[in-house]
């Protein structure tokens, strides 16, 4: 009984956001720098697009959500308590996401699919949206 009890306590606290998360959670209205380079030589493909967008954060635990509501996309990463965060593929062998909160602003780069050849990058810049 004592272990379920445990069990239970444990996984529902970190479904809790963590409290120095709390303050960042909300919507921030952002700029979206989009970079693209596909292919190599004469063949490339490369540019530079800029969107205006939304990005809402949630949280369980240390874990935010960001997303982007013009795309309709989430990303998840692990938030420290200065702000900062990054997430890695599965393998850790590469970057996939990382930023920082300060104070009100979103700092925020994905690093999409990419392959030898091509890279797709988004960066956000961004403000929290003040609530009603």
């Amino acid at each position: 009984m004592f272990i379920t009890i445990f069990v239970f306590f444990f996984l529902a606290c970190e479904k809790i956001p963590k409290p120095y998360v709390k303050k960042w959670l909300g919507t921030y209205e952002c700029e979206e720098v989009y970079n693209y380079w596909i292919g190599t030589g004469d063949n490339a493909l490369h540019g530079t697009e800029v969107y205006q967008t939304n990005i809402v954060v949630t949280a369980k635990g240390d874990l935010v959500d960001f997303f982007d509501n013009r795309k309709e996309k989430n990303s998840e990463a692990r938030v420290n308590k200065d702000g900062s965060f990054y997430e890695t593929n599965e393998t850790g062998s590469k970057l996939t996401i990382k930023g920082n909160f300060h104070a009100d602003s979103l700092n925020l780069t994905i690093y999409h699919a990419s392959s030898p050849g091509s890279s797709i990058t988004s960066y956000y810049k961004g403000k929290k949206i003040k609530s009603k």
